[in-house]
């Protein structure tokens, strides 16, 4: 019954056009769309040119879908046609901007994989089938170092200075300052990662940098081991002349500016005893003296360390062994000077959190503090660790 509805709607509208057309023998140029070159002009069809044709090819039509349908043929000779074929370069556009997402988002192997089937089948042909060829994984085996208890993989300083773009910053500066940070970073697991980091002194915009990274069940064992492939890499680069950076391969003089380490990661790349230790001190030669359960230093500063000093040994009971090991091997260090102090160990696990301590335990006999008046200062302390 709906076909021969249809069927009546058809024929009375073929007559209604004839009827038009005769009337009016030169039909108004405005009734053809004007399409933009170079697509070719045509006719849009009118729904009752269009309905009856598709309802001919699809004999599954029903009262629910032919609105739907309808749509679907008007949509499809919409404005949207006569748009430009994508170029090369914005498909290449679609594709790197893909790939930092799916790197940024942390998105696994298999949602990749689907993400990108589904793109695919929407027409974007270009995009590759895997996650490993869209984000560029390489495909060379990596190659790890064991360093006991667990392995090491050294990316290269110069390596990785040679991936900047030759118009980038480095192609403009004199020399090339760094700060090294080596620490210690939990993982999951029951894991510990140990990366050797680099930033670039006075350019605090630009993200730091890996030059090698440790992972195992603990720290590394030996300093020499660890840092091994990195003091190599800096006595090449001495013998070299400096470092060659950016993709033109330009180079430039390297220096390190400062090591930047808490004080139990500067006492393990150094070699030293630690900073609670009798002889821990890494700027003098000063002894600690027992004063009840605490170590204690006096007011007076003793003979102040120097380069020399720390690699003649004239205060042996300061280092871990008599032999030079990690870092001692780059004779362009200074042991003493290119070490920062570590605040949070010198002070704030220290003085402060004794006094802290003392004030919230009734030590003082001057002062008591209340439970509301510990409970404040507890907020007030939590609230401060966002900026921390």
């Amino acid at each position: 019954m709906i076909r021969d509805n249809l069927e009546e709607m058809r024929d009375s509208t073929e007559s209604v056009e004839s009827h038009e057309m005769q009337s009016s023998p030169n039909p108004s140029p405005h009734s053809i769309p004007q399409l933009p070159n170079p697509i070719i002009q045509r006719p849009v069809p009118s729904v009752s040119q269009t309905v009856p044709q598709l309802m001919d090819e699809r004999d599954d039509i029903s009262v629910d879908n032919l609105y739907l349908l309808e749509n679907e043929y008007n949509y499809s000779y919409s404005d949207t046609e006569a748009e430009d074929v994508p170029s090369d370069e914005e498909q290449f556009d679609l594709k790197s901007n893909l790939a930092s997402l799916i790197v940024e988002e942390g998105c696994s192997v298999e949602f990749t994989r689907k993400l990108l089937v589904i793109l695919r089948k929407a027409g974007h042909e270009e995009l590759p089938r895997t996650r490993e060829t869209l984000i560029g994984t390489p495909r060379e085996k990596i190659r790890t170092r064991v360093v006991s208890p667990g392995e090491y993989y050294h990316f290269g300083l110069e390596n990785t200075l040679c991936k900047f773009n030759e118009n980038s910053f480095l192609a403009n500066i004199d020399i090339v300052l760094l700060n090294i940070g080596i620490d210690g970073v939990p993982l999951k697991g029951h894991q510990d990662a140990w990366p050797i980091l680099a930033s670039f002194c006075g350019h605090s915009s630009i993200s730091p940098f890996l030059i090698g990274i440790y992972t195992g069940p603990h720290k590394p064992k030996c300093c020499d081991a660890y840092l091994k492939d990195f003091v190599d890499e800096l006595n090449h680069l001495k013998s070299q002349g400096g470092v060659y950076v950016t993709t033109k391969k330009i180079l430039k003089p390297l220096k390190i500016n400062v090591f930047i380490c808490d004080a139990p990661g500067r006492a393990f790349i150094t070699n030293v005893k630690g900073h609670a230790g009798k002889l821990g001190c890494p700027k003098c030669e000063q002894v600690g003296t027992k004063v009840g359960t605490k170590l204690v230093y006096s007011n007076l500063c003793g003979q102040p360390r120097t380069n020399d000093s720390f690699r003649q040994r004239s205060d042996p009971g300061h280092h871990v062994s008599l032999n030079p090991m990690g870092l001692e091997k780059c004779l362009d260090i200074n042991m003493v000077t290119q070490f920062v102090i570590d605040p949070m160990h010198a002070c704030d696990l220290g003085v402060t959190k004794r006094i802290l301590e003392t004030i919230t335990t009734n030590g003082l006999a001057w002062f008591k503090s209340l439970p509301e008046e510990k409970q404040m200062m507890s907020t007030y302390y939590q609230s401060l660790c966002a900026f921390m």
